[in-house]
């Protein structure tokens, strides 16, 4: 009888072990998810501020792809953040118009980071063209072009 009562005893210790550690990996997901969420705002509001027009979808499920994998239906909102005044809480980017390669959410990590470094290049080869540009604002500052 005492060695059944030692057992349970020893089950209900590490069945609160578990529990515990259940715990302590549910609020390392839940602050992860918070702060994914505050960068998606942060990522949102830069779009405001930097007036860009974004493709949104209502919040209908977890994801923005179907069961099968295709883009799920969208109704085309385009989120003019120019206003300012749109709210974003409800809404979910729209990646249904990216091709499929871009919209791969288990591509392996060296792929991303390749992926990145490819973008910031051509975000940077074409910030360079834009400032190649750009009017020279110093000759019209000391009046030399009229």
């Amino acid at each position: 009888m005492e060695k059944q009562i030692s057992t349970q005893r020893q089950g209900a210790t590490a069945a609160a072990a578990a529990a515990a550690k259940a715990r302590r990996a549910l609020a390392s997901l839940e602050t992860s998810m918070e702060a994914m969420q505050g960068r998606r705002n942060d990522v949102l509001e830069q779009a405001v501020i930097e007036q860009v027009t974004l493709p949104m979808s209502d919040a209908e499920g977890p994801t923005d792809m179907d069961i099968d994998g295709g883009p799920r239906p969208s109704n085309n909102n385009h989120a003019d953040t120019a206003g300012g005044a749109l709210d974003l809480r409800n809404k979910q980017l729209d990646y249904s118009s990216l091709p499929r390669a871009l919209r791969a959410v288990d591509m392996p990590v060296r792929a991303r980071d390749e992926r990145e470094v490819q973008m910031r290049a051509h975000v940077e080869e074409v910030a360079g063209q834009l400032s190649n540009t750009a009017p020279n604002l110093k000759v019209y500052n000391k009046g030399g072009v009229e």
